[in-house]
């Protein structure tokens, strides 16, 4: 009997087990790509018959044989020198944040003098920003603080502060953030009041400075905007009961320090540190106050000017620095003394973003975050529920780029000059004064020495292209770099006002930097402005670009205000206006030019012919996205948008008060045209699909992948067989070996990965998040594999294409080290205002910059045979709702501003991106992946892309990342051909989905042509690397499934024996023996009997 139970006991549990194993096999196959993301695991292995083949893409960083040959790993890649390659890493870091840390303000504090004792204030000299937060994020700073950095250059850190922060009363504190997707999470400051630091017993230790550092710190991540307060929704809460990102107001509420929510201001406790430091230095206890801003988020600079905040707070000089990276912060203590080593240096860097003293003046923030269409919840959220239970959280969003072209300096510098010549009913003077407004322009930073700026000249090249040059001389005491800044001026014209076309008055269209000069020192700058960047989109009348008749200017300057101030004198000259000399606000630091003639002058004849087709394929450049603007959409309904206009600056954006600007917030509702493109399975195919041929599949022609590489897509190769016949073969040949499965497989499963594709030869790849390096923390992420690269937003504030490219190099040469065959980045999405959430991972509020510096960074990634996936392509610009929000603008404004950014970058005759990465979001009510339009029309037709569109992350996770609305069918056809997911039945039915098309020639022919676009990308990477023509390519299983399955296995042997033996128990097929005190008993009865 006990034999029974034990067995009865066995047998249950190990038919649990059986069951759990059983369910996890099916769980894990389900998220079989993520898995092999996280843990790294490649999924094929190449085998080569004979020798390996070439090194396509050879790194810097290889180690050598005796005889200089790179040595091979087994899987005949190169093996780096993973030491140098971080010594590389680690000083790149520190060069860029040397270059791209910005002056804003120095009445001779700076530089500081070596040996001078300095005290460190604020709760972020413990907590300094390195990266943003999300799958951006990196590892964090090393053994680099801010004292390090500070004693390292040569300066005496008050070890009383130091302490006071790191270990006393003011420890633990640091600024607090919402996790990725916590929408009922709030931000703190958290700063130590000064009343706290007074109170301290070491007080009178800390106050013993030469010198106070006051270090205040933003910062932001993925999955949320930053709280501006302005929301007109600000009191309330969404219909879910939730209260929207940017109209949290937890930081009056809780910190019990700042009023109106405003995450970018300081708050009253900061305000107290530099009140009390203030007073010290008026007791003369110490000589100069110097603030850091620590921070990728442009913060409000009112604390900076008495004039503007009513306040002094007798702030002697000011610095921006972005997050740093794993060392950058290294480079400040270089940068507040000068002096790199004994190499003598000045600042360089320049805002990327306009530094206001009032954020609340920007129009894009009235229509940013929390827009719910008005009737949705009332008419349509039952049916969506009856659709899909999670549909709405995807299609209620939406957000109106009401603003137009006018994004940062572009608004508050063309208002600015209309104001100045009293045109286009720009405001009424108490409304609107810039002097109140910005405290440092786009462009902006200053240095150590001072530059003269000469002889300056404009050639026009008649070939569409104008050149120019100008001598710049170091006339200070002190070597410095120096950032020519090339500004323009297009005419604002009768025309323009007629078919609804904005006009900045200054735009950026060429720049560069000099060399390291010494005092006296002196290079000719030469920069090069292609006239495209003058033109104008016409969405209305001739429906492509156009170059307006009339005058135009260019000019140098430090800033795009100081530049427009030039434009504006030359303007008085040429044109005959009058400026109102008082409403002229000057230029924190113009340039110093010798001689006349520095602003160059013509005119031109209106054309609205030669900008009219695609330089790169000839292609004809026409309205797309129509559909996108509420005033075209047809099925708009009641709906009208009044977009920001220079002609009625009043009439479309009142600046009297925040009332007003509150007022211009556009409410939209839903009509059922919208409802209907909005629902997760909507599909529309192409006119002609009926066209269409089902492709070949399942070819047997003999050939490889490698044999392919170099092979332009409409090239050939020849091959000889046996008998001597040479036969030509072209890529369709190889695309028709692939089979249906292989393609689906690759397609919908490309989650930080390509799968192998066997029958061609292709190779599993994985790829990586970006886009500050592989150095990253989120998910399958790879901490200390690679450099934690400076944050985009600072390496932009370099200003210097030629180092952004050589990081770019060394993010390649991480890659090659960390198995990685691409990165998710760069991202080139525009600060469409400071409180964008993912700002550190984006370049610029200006697309030049984010196309210029992009691109150089990613010619350097690429030229060590990665894949760039450009991202978030196009229009995902805020992170509030991200998910399905519809992004509703004109076409001017999402051509010249948010696509502009990107198409310096992914244009085949410049970055040539190989791969990009869509956004989340909708354009109008078109998912922006789907958008045959921005796919196929534009990146493909009018840039020459060539690779191949990602989508972003394709989950279901709790209501957070609900992407159901990537319905296959539509995003294959639409010009998607990867989905960054597991492609299982929990990420919405994919393969199912996709399986309902399997006959449909046109869909199978678009699944063959996304297949296509990543194998041939593929094939042109370093994935290619030793090779040879007649490798075999083998999938794997990989060792986490092995283990699973024999233990399944394991357990199914132990259950059917356990159920055996309980059978075979309980039938009483064995006899058991009898213990033997059984056996006596019976014994002595039988004894007895006899």
């Amino acid at each position: 009997m006990k034999k029974y139970k034990l067995w009865k006991i066995l047998t249950i549990v190990f038919a649990f087990l059986l069951v759990v194993m059983i369910v996890a096999n099916v769980i894990c196959n389900m998220y079989a790509t993520t898995l092999n993301w996280v843990l790294g695991i490649q999924t094929s292995q190449v085998i080569n018959p004979d020798e390996p083949g070439p090194t396509y893409f050879p790194s810097e960083f290889a180690r050598k044989d005796s005889n200089g040959n790179s040595i091979l790993d087994s899987n005949y890649k190169e093996q780096l020198d993973t030491e140098a390659l971080s010594a590389a890493g680690d000083a790149i870091v520190q060069e860029v944040t040397r270059e791209g840390i910005v002056l804003l303000k120095n009445d001779g504090a700076l530089p500081l003098e070596k040996g001078i004792k300095v005290g460190l204030f604020g709760q972020s000299v413990n907590d300094p920003v390195t990266s943003g937060t999300g799958s951006g994020a990196t590892g964090g700073g090393r053994d680099h603080t801010y004292y390090t950095t500070l004693t390292n250059a040569g300066l005496e850190v008050n070890e009383a502060t130091w302490n006071f922060y790191n270990s006393g009363a003011g420890s633990g504190k640091s600024i607090s953030l919402p996790s990725m997707h916590g929408y009922d999470e709030n931000f703190y400051i958290n700063e130590v009041p000064w009343s706290t630091i007074q109170s301290d017993s070491t007080y009178s230790a800390m106050i013993d400075n030469d010198t106070a550092l006051v270090v205040f710190s933003r910062n932001g991540g993925e999955g949320f905007d930053l709280a501006s307060g302005t929301h007109p929704l600000s009191s309330e809460q969404s219909s879910d009961g939730v209260m929207g990102r940017t109209a949290v107001d937890a930081l009056s509420v809780k910190d019990g320090s700042l009023t109106g929510g405003n995450w970018l201001e300081l708050n009253a406790d900061e305000r107290s540190v530099l009140a009390g430091l203030k007073a010290l230095k008026d007791n003369h206890a110490i000589d100069n106050i110097v603030v850091v801003l620590n921070t990728p988020n442009a913060m409000e600079v009112d604390f900076l000017n008495p004039e503007v905040c009513g306040v002094d707070y007798g702030v002697d000089a000011c610095l921006w620095m972005g997050p740093v990276g794993q060392s950058g912060l290294a480079a400040l203590g270089q940068v507040l003394t000068g002096y790199n080593g004994d190499e003598q240096f000045s600042p360089s860097g320049r805002l990327v973003d306009t530094y206001a003293y009032d954020n609340l003046r920007e129009p894009s923030l009235y229509n940013y975050g929390e827009s719910e269409y008005t009737n949705y919840e009332a008419d349509y959220r039952s049916t969506a529920d009856s659709q899909d239970g999670q549909q709405h959280l995807n299609q209620k969003y939406y957000t109106v780029y009401r603003e137009g072209i006018y994004v940062g300096y572009r608004y508050h510098e063309t208002r600015y000059e209309d104001y100045v010549f009293g045109q286009g009913n720009p405001t009424k003077a108490e409304a609107y004064d810039y002097s109140q407004v910005i405290g440092y322009s786009f462009g902006h930073g200053l240095s150590y020495t001072t530059f003269e700026y000469s002889d300056f000249a404009v050639t026009d090249n008649n070939d569409g292209t104008l050149t120019a040059t100008v001598t710049v001389t170091n006339t200070g005491d002190w070597a410095g770099k120096e950032v020519v800044e090339l500004y323009a001026q297009a005419p604002y014209t009768d025309y323009d006002r007629e078919n609804g076309i904005e006009k900045s008055s200054v735009e950026l269209v060429g720049y560069d930097k000099t060399a390291l000069l010494a005092p006296g020192e002196s290079e000719e700058v030469t920069i090069s402005v292609d006239k495209s960047q003058l033109t104008s989109y016409d969405s209305n009348n001739a429906k492509t670009y156009i170059m307006d008749e009339g005058d135009y200017y260019l000019t140098f300057g430090n800033g795009a205000h100081d530049a427009l101030n030039a434009i504006i004198g030359e303007r008085e000259n040429v044109e005959g206006l009058t400026a109102i000399e008082e409403r002229i606000v000057s230029a924190s630091d113009p340039v110093n030019y010798s001689g006349s003639g520095r602003v160059f002058h013509w005119t031109e004849e209106f054309d609205d012919e030669t900008y009219s087709t695609s330089s790169v394929t000839g292609a004809e450049i026409t309205n797309q996205f129509d559909f996108a603007d509420i005033n075209k959409y047809s099925g708009r309904g009641d709906n009208s948008v009044e977009y920001v206009s220079r002609s009625d600056w009043m009439g479309t954006f009142d600046v009297t008060s925040l009332e007003t600007m509150k007022a211009t917030t556009v409410q939209l509702s839903m009509t059922d045209q919208m409802f209907e493109e909005l629902t997760n399975t909507w599909y529309e195919p192409a006119a002609d699909a009926s066209d269409y041929a089902m492709p070949t599949m399942g070819a047997s022609n003999g050939l490889t992948l490698a044999m392919f590489v170099g092979v332009p897509r409409d090239g050939s190769i020849e091959l000889t067989d046996d008998a001597g016949v040479v036969h030509t073969y072209t890529w369709d040949d190889l695309f028709d070996q692939m089979t249906y499965t292989e393609m689906a497989n690759l397609v919908l499963r490309g989650q930080h990965t390509t799968a192998e594709v066997v029958s061609v030869g292709k190779p599993s790849t994985q790829d990586e998040n970006g886009p500050s390096g592989f150095n990253v923390t989120f998910g399958g992420g790879n901490v200390g594999s690679g450099t934690a690269h400076a944050a985009p937003v600072l390496r932009a504030s370099t200003w210097n294409q030629e180092l952004v490219q050589r990081v770019g190099e060394l993010i390649g040469e991480d890659g090659r080290a960390s198995n990685r065959n691409g990165i998710y980045g760069p991202a080139a999405n525009t600060h469409r205002n400071a409180y964008g959430g993912r700002n550190f991972e984006y370049y610029s509020e200006d697309p030049f910059i984010s196309s210029t510096i992009g691109a150089s960074e990613c010619i350097g990634i690429q030229s060590k045979g990665l894949i760039v996936y450009e991202k978030h392509f196009a229009l995902n610009d805020g992170e509030t709702h991200r998910e399905g929000v519809g992004v509703w603008a004109n076409e001017q404004t999402i051509r010249e501003i948010y696509l502009e950014a990107f198409r310096g970058i992914m244009s085949a005759d410049q970055g040539n991106a190989h791969a990009t990465m869509s956004g989340f979001n909708r354009i109008g009510t078109r998912w922006c992946g789907a958008s045959t339009e921005l796919m196929n029309n534009v990146l493909r037709g009018e840039w020459g892309f060539d690779g191949f569109v990602a989508t972003d992350m394709d989950n279901c996770n709790n209501g957070v990342l609900c992407t159901g609305y990537m319905y296959a069918p539509t995003a294959i056809t639409g010009g998607t051909d990867i989905y960054d997911g597991a492609g299982n039945r929990a990420n919405h039915n994919r393969e199912t989905q996709l399986r309902a098309y399997r006959d449909d020639p046109y869909v199978m022919t678009k699944l063959r042509e996304a297949a296509e676009r990543i194998v041939y990308t593929v094939g042109q990477s370093a994935a290619m690397n030793g090779m040879s023509p007649d490798a075999i390519v083998r999938s794997i299983t990989p060792w986490w499934e092995a283990t699973l399955i024999a233990v399944t296995v394991v357990f199914g042997v132990l259950t059917l024996a356990s159920v055996a033996m309980w059978v075979l128990n309980a039938t009483h097929v064995i006899a058991f023996p009898k213990p033997k005190k059984d056996r006596e008993a019976a014994g002595n009865d039988s004894a007895g009997k006899e």
